[in-house]
């Protein structure tokens, strides 16, 4: 069956292929149940039916698309990448090359959440980040390396140092003098108690 219209009526606008029962709209040769040649606009609800039952929904009045438990979604020609959700756990799994999750705010981070709320990893925007344990910092890099809410510290300098409460850097381990020539030096209280040079002693 074919159906015309336009102003002389004699332009094509639906076809439905009496064999297969498939409806082309501007296509003469429908391949599918429904063969659009053209853009598509839908003004409501939309639902595609997966083999597992769990759908894909597209909902107007709620602005979203829900994908169901168990329906994968595939990125790359050869399924390089895919997202899903089982229902119980959620993948994010890449297959081919590098994976990266970029942030191009100068004032923003990436934040990873282990919980609602309590932050585990802080990827900042310079470069630094920062690893948490239940909601208290525990190792940050930048400049140098703070281990523990800075109480513990290795510095760009080759320096190690162990504070207390108070943040004085009361003990030291300090890598002193130059290349091949270097001493390891002890410090407690601002003074040193032991040294070790290159030689040994």
């Amino acid at each position: 069956h074919v159906f015309y219209g336009g102003n002389s009526g004699t332009t094509e606008f639906l076809r439905i292929k009496g064999n297969s029962g498939n409806v082309g709209i501007n296509s003469t040769i429908p391949s599918a149940k429904l063969d659009v040649n053209g853009t598509s606009k839908f003004q409501d609800d939309v639902t595609f039916l997966t083999a597992n039952g769990n759908n894909i929904f597209i909902d107007k009045s709620d602005n979203s698309i829900r994908i169901g438990d168990s329906v994968t979604q595939y990125l790359g020609s050869n399924n390089d990448m895919w997202i899903m959700h089982n229902g119980s756990t959620g993948y994010v799994h890449n297959v081919t090359g590098g994976l990266y999750v970029r942030n191009e705010e100068a004032n923003g981070h990436i934040y990873i959440q282990g919980k609602s709320g309590a932050d585990s990893i802080i990827a900042k925007y310079e470069g630094a980040v920062e690893l948490s344990y239940n909601g208290t910092k525990k190792f940050e890099t930048g400049n140098t390396v703070n281990i523990n809410s800075n109480h513990f510290e290795i510095t760009s300098g080759q320096q190690l140092r162990f504070d207390n409460s108070n943040n004085d850097r009361s003990s030291e381990i300090l890598n002193t003098g130059s290349s091949g020539n270097s001493t390891l030096a002890f410090k407690t209280n601002g003074g040193t108690r032991w040294t070790i040079d290159s030689s040994g002693h």
